[in-house]
């Protein structure tokens, strides 16, 4: 992007600057503090929640060996001795 595009860049997205909110979190209103507040226990929340692990597979896969040597007949090439080496493995 160019210095004659920079105006295309905004802090805003979906909103107008005078609909989004702005609060500082030390602000006299309140308002950052609160939702400082509603962070933190957003963040303890999900930290107190176990860590799953990431789901594998739900099946194995299925194939006949003809289906198999058809598929692997319709490649443009000849495999290495090591490449049909680790196939067989």
């Amino acid at each position: 992007m160019c210095g004659a595009q920079l105006h295309l860049i905004g802090r805003y997205t979906g909103v107008s600057a005078d609909e989004a909110p702005l609060h500082r979190l030390g602000s006299a209103s309140g308002e950052g503090q609160a939702q400082g507040r509603r962070a933190g226990a957003r963040h303890r929340r999900r930290s107190a929640e176990p860590v799953r692990p990431p789901r594998g597979p739900r099946g194995t896969h299925r194939y006949s060996a003809h289906d198999y040597e058809a598929f692997a007949a319709s490649f443009g090439f000849e495999e290495t001795p090591d490449q049909r080496a680790a196939i067989h493995a």
